[in-house]
């Protein structure tokens, strides 16, 4: 871990986030405590109890929100674990940004934050403010359909093979999904995909290879 980082970190929290502490010990490092959420207006909306577990290899890895003051429903459509373990984005954007480092204190403004205010956003509105991922694979699903431009199972399946065997086609030649210019069709997609790291889609590759069978 980085204490450099890690120090810069936890004096930016505690300077935006006051009434969250730093509990660091040799078995754990968690931030707990209470965030005050308020709207763009600065009104007070209601403050939740959280925990974020810093992972072993920060920066470098993702951090885990936890909400203990049970203000929201434990249901799957809330994005929460009955254990409070809350889902604050899709994994594969948040490997993505593990793969370049993550401030836990950028961590904390840009993905607690904003996941807690749209809970709140859900409790009064009865849907999330910018929409939502679907659940389960069928978000994953979503999420390479509207990400990464790949609609087709059997594509997927092939370019996951052919990432997970580092066995790209050039520039220059032809995309696995037909396209005379692998450059001009799917080249960031692939860019993106092979910055979540091996085992994410390893488990991508097993489901997408359900869809076929």
């Amino acid at each position: 871990m980085s204490r450099i980082k890690l120090d810069n970190d936890i004096k930016r929290i505690k300077e935006c986030f006051p009434k969250l502490k730093y509990l660091g010990t040799k078995q754990s490092r968690v931030f707990v405590g209470d965030i005050d959420i308020c709207d763009t207006q600065g009104n007070y909306w209601n403050t939740f109890r959280i925990k974020v577990v810093v992972p072993a290899f920060y920066p470098f890895a993702v951090p885990t929100l936890f909400e203990l003051s049970r203000n929201i429903k434990r249901k799957k459509s809330r994005h929460i674990s009955e254990d409070g373990k809350c889902c604050v984005d899709v994994d594969h954007e948040l490997l993505h940004w593990a793969s370049r480092g993550i401030s836990v204190y950028e961590f904390i403004k840009l993905k607690v934050y904003p996941f807690l205010a749209n809970q709140l956003y859900y409790d009064s509105e009865k849907h999330y403010a910018n929409g939502e991922y679907l659940h389960e694979f069928d978000g994953v699903r979503q999420f390479y359909s509207q990400k990464l431009n790949l609609d087709q199972p059997a594509i997927i399946v092939s370019i996951l093979e052919m990432i997970l065997a580092n066995n790209l086609p050039g520039r220059n030649d032809g995309c696995p999904c037909g396209q005379p210019k692998f450059k001009f069709c799917h080249e960031k997609s692939v860019e993106f995909l092979k910055s979540v790291g091996a085992p994410k889609l390893i488990s991508d590759l097993t489901e997408f290879k359900k869809l076929m069978a």
